[in-house]
């Protein structure tokens, strides 16, 4: 698959303040240069963890380079060494793995899946994107759905709800007495209210734009909706857990003595530290996927395996679009040549 591209960056080439950086570099540049990206059939994949740009093109370093320019004039500091970019057959490899799960912090996570689908769908919609890039993200998505059904047994050890409702009733044994504010109407947080609401908890508020809306009130009745303005007076909570990408500016506010809870799952984070407070007990998401690692390194030898399998699929996925394309050549070249012994 000769043309295909990728340009970006995971949360392990560099640390989460100069992440949050480069996502907004890379968002503000595939705005404002639209002409651009949909010259190179450009997909621009956004998650918590990671951003990447894929693109198609003929010119591949040619391309990189203009990629990289549009992003230091959004940026003040070096950044080359800390971005990767994969060309050709290897970018199938690297989406089908991240599609699937098993390039995650959280092996197997479903969101990404979700994710991966969203930005293809809006690329798909203001761009025409050529045949590799179809063939590229909806292969992807299909291998990542297929290794995610045959391995579904490890997703009891990834968890992400409990691993947070551990640390919660670790910080708080009275946690049934705790004020529990949600941040943001995400994928994320709708799974971890409702395993909140299953353990009991009913002293949950949940801040999001759309606080009228009456399906959410119907599906999801414990929770005590409130507008954007509420978070003024977000210190008031015990429990803090944010999972948006919509806030304009960070949260700030000194907290002083009070013991405070806050989960920042939000890229760029929803609040910003701006001295040690000793009240306030914060993790982040990079924090929270460190918990894993050990999990991870246990079962290396069955993660292993599942990227065989992986390798196997995309394998044969490529050789089946390359030799598709020949065809479609051959027969494009055989009618040419028909055409013209008629004339």
């Amino acid at each position: 698959m000769l043309g295909i591209g990728v340009v970006g960056l995971n949360s392990s080439c560099c640390s989460i303040d100069q992440r949050e950086k480069i996502t907004k570099a890379f968002e503000l540049a595939f705005q404002k240069e639209v002409s651009y990206f949909e010259k190179i059939s450009a997909v621009l994949l956004s998650t918590c963890h990671r951003v990447e740009l894929y693109f198609f093109s003929k010119e591949f370093e040619r391309e990189k380079f203009r990629i990289l320019d549009l992003l230091t004039e959004e940026l003040d500091f070096a950044f080359d060494d800390r971005i990767y970019m994969i060309r050709d057959q290897l970018v199938f490899f690297h989406l089908a793995k991240v599609t699937s799960g098993l390039a995650s912090p959280v092996i197997l996570e479903s969101d990404i899946q979700r994710q991966v689908k969203l930005a293809y769908y809006h690329a798909s919609n203001i761009f025409s994107l050529p045949e590799e890039m179809h063939y590229l993200f909806q292969k992807s998505l299909k291998i990542g759905k297929e290794i995610r059904s045959r391995y579904s047994a490890w997703k009891k050890e990834f968890v992400f709800e409990h691993l947070i409702y551990h640390k919660t009733i670790k910080n708080f044994l009275d946690i049934k007495e705790k004020k529990i504010l949600f941040i943001g109407f995400s994928d994320i947080n709708k799974k971890l209210f409702s395993y909140f609401h299953q353990k009991g908890l009913a002293n949950c508020t949940l801040i999001t734009r759309d606080f009228e809306n009456i399906e959410i009130k119907k599906k999801y009745p414990f929770l005590i909706l409130q507008s954007r303005e509420s978070l003024s007076r977000w210190f008031e909570f015990d429990i803090i857990i944010a999972a948006t990408k919509d806030l304009k500016s960070a949260l700030t506010k000194k907290i002083g003595e009070k013991k405070v809870l806050f989960f920042d799952l939000s890229i760029p984070r929803t609040y910003i530290r701006a001295e040690k407070e000793n009240g306030l007990i914060l993790y982040n998401i990079e924090d929270l996927a460190l918990v894993f690692e050990e999990k991870k390194r246990k079962m290396a030898s069955e993660i292993n395996e599942g990227q065989h399998v992986l390798n196997e699929l995309i394998h044969r996925s490529v050789l089946f679009f390359d030799q598709r394309k020949k065809r479609k050549e051959r027969y494009a070249l055989s009618s040419l040549l028909h055409e013209l012994t008629l004339i």
